[in-house]
């Protein structure tokens, strides 16, 4: 059994064609998704921020509250696309769930978790330089099996190759 709408993506690494990209990478909803998610984090940390400024005998700490904040914006900018978009996208649009999962799973790996995490690491008192602590993030980000399938899953799709027999059986 297949649940409806995978069919797109199975489509985009069939052996006899690679979907153009274009079919599967729509830029204007990864711009959308991504500035939705931006916000919400901003949004996220500036309430904890403005809610911890007050200082209380039971309070948490300066550095509790940076922390706080940090994982408030992670949680706030990221949603939870296996366990609640996808699902509901299954029901709403069944023909381009998977699609949209795709974009979304996107975002959140490549802009949302590192983005995150380095603010996260920030507040915790690394003190790094923001260009080290961005080099550290990027070769982290790309050790992650997730991170390494998209990139080769576009880099497939972009160079139009078509899939060994092989894996296609495995995936479709």
């Amino acid at each position: 059994l297949r649940p409806a709408g995978a069919h797109r993506l199975a489509d985009a690494v069939r052996r006899d064609r690679a979907a153009p990209l274009t079919e599967v990478v729509q830029p204007a909803y990864l711009l959308a998704y991504a500035g939705g998610s931006l916000v919400a984090a901003l949004v996220g940390r500036c309430a904890v921020r403005a809610i911890t400024r007050r200082p209380a005998p039971d309070g948490p700490t300066p550095d509790e509250a940076r922390m706080r904040a940090a994982y408030t914006s992670l949680g706030s900018g990221m949603s939870n696309s296996g366990f609640v978009v996808y699902p509901v996208l299954q029901l709403a649009m069944p023909g381009q769930a998977a699609v949209v999962f795709g974009m979304n799973v996107l975002v959140e790996n490549l802009l949302m978790l590192p983005l995150g995490l380095s603010v996260a690491e920030r507040a915790a008192g690394g003190h790094a330089s923001p260009l080290r602590l961005a080099r550290e993030m990027a070769a982290r980000l790309a050790r992650q099996p997730m991170v390494i399938a998209i990139v080769a899953g576009v880099a497939f799709s972009a160079l139009g190759l078509t899939m060994p027999t092989f894996v296609d059986r495995t995936v479709t």
